[in-house]
């Protein structure tokens, strides 16, 4: 069985697309990352009309307690691991080293304390791990993992799957090469945001670094060979992005990034505001307008009370009227002709797209010595 995963740009209806374009004979689980993101595909799936007993919506990490964890504890290694009685700490475990000295508290993989603190509380942030290595060395677990999705699932489909990352990814690539004869999956998301809210593990997107669908395609090929179809059609054009901002993302970040035909907002003109005086800013339109900065807390030095403020990579998932977008002293020559967002590093470039695909109207680009001045500040 071949599974697919589906390149939806910024703005692109992947929500929609997902609770609406469902087999009514299938039983679905849905993952995501966030539980707002489980609400708004509970809530597509309302709209939809669909048989709700057929779909199970979960975040990835609820996915690996209810589905992993907890049904097969006993058969987990290491040995001693099945003293986690069901609760979690968030309490960050011992450290390999000290002060540049080895802590004799902290336990290699290889030992149950390594996951469980002394009241046989298993460590959320060591939790993926655990699943990882039983899903990748322990055969009784994997097979008792496969049957039980066998019998109540038909299709996965993992939304926003480039904001896993490090052993969240790995499981991920492993139950889908477990699962390829039996179930189906369907990876939704978009390569350009990744690393910009991602998972509570500290490792770095695979994804972050691609620039095109060419280096996407590539990583695919190397991790699943021809078990996998990337489909770059079906998501490609955003309902939410005008024509001009369209273009210049098209632009500045060498992508096919286009808006869709049949959106409202195709319709709109002269979307995209260059600010070069400051004469241009105003307090009507700082005070009505969504105001995306990196990062927030360095407005801390101006009277804001009245401002909407986001942080680029916090705007992610959201749609507003219309933003300002502040750039930072590094992109001050982003509307040069000869200006390209590959010399970026990965993780700014990518919290700049998700900054720029905010709006459904105008997006002004506000240099940040153009705001400094406006605002009085040297």
């Amino acid at each position: 069985m071949v599974h697919k995963i589906i390149q939806a740009v910024a703005g692109a209806g992947k929500t929609y697309h997902i609770t609406n374009d469902l087999d009514s004979m299938k039983r679905y689980l849905f993952l995501t990352y966030t539980n707002g993101n489980v609400e708004n595909i509970r809530k597509g799936l309302i709209d939809s009309k669909q048989t709700l007993e057929k779909c199970s919506v979960s975040t990835f990490s609820k996915f690996l307690i209810d589905w992993c964890l907890k049904p097969f504890i006993s058969k987990m290694v290491p040995s001693g691991i099945s003293r986690y009685k069901g609760e979690f700490t968030t309490a960050l475990p011992p450290k390999v080293f000290i002060n540049k000295k080895y802590n004799p508290k902290y336990f290699k993989q290889d030992n149950y304390r390594h996951y469980l603190d002394k009241y046989n509380r298993m460590y959320l942030s060591r939790m993926s791990t655990l699943v990882k290595i039983n899903l990748k060395e322990n055969k009784e677990f994997k097979d008792l993992v496969l049957r039980q999705l066998k019998t109540f699932v038909d299709i996965i489909i993992v939304d926003e799957y480039q904001d896993l990352t490090g052993p969240e990814f790995d499981i991920l690539v492993n139950l889908m090469k477990l699962t390829k004869k039996n179930i189906h999956f369907v990876l939704v998301g978009d390569f350009l945001q990744s690393g910009v809210s991602q998972s509570t593990q500290k490792s770095t997107s695979k994804l972050s670094s691609l620039h095109n669908i060419e280096d996407l395609r590539g990583l695919l090929k190397t991790i699943f060979g021809k078990t996998i179809e990337l489909d770059t059609v079906t998501l490609k054009a955003s309902w939410r992005v005008t024509p001009d901002v369209s273009r210049f993302i098209r632009k500045k970040f060498d992508i096919d990034f286009n808006t869709n035909l049949e959106s409202p907002n195709a319709k709109k003109r002269n979307t995209l505001k260059i600010i070069q005086d400051p004469a241009q800013l105003n307090n009507d339109l700082l005070t009505n307008t969504k105001i995306l900065y990196y990062p927030s807390s360095t407005l801390k030095a101006i009277n804001i009370e009245n401002y909407q403020i986001v942080n680029w990579s916090y705007s992610k998932g959201d749609t507003y009227k219309q933003t300002i977008v502040v750039l930072t002293d590094n992109l001050k020559d982003i509307c040069n002709d000869d200006w390209s967002a590959s010399i970026l590093g990965d993780k700014i470039r990518n919290q700049l797209y998700v900054a720029l695909t905010r709006s459904s109207g105008n997006v002004y680009i506000v240099p940040k010595k153009i705001w400094n001045i406006y605002h009085n500040i040297s």
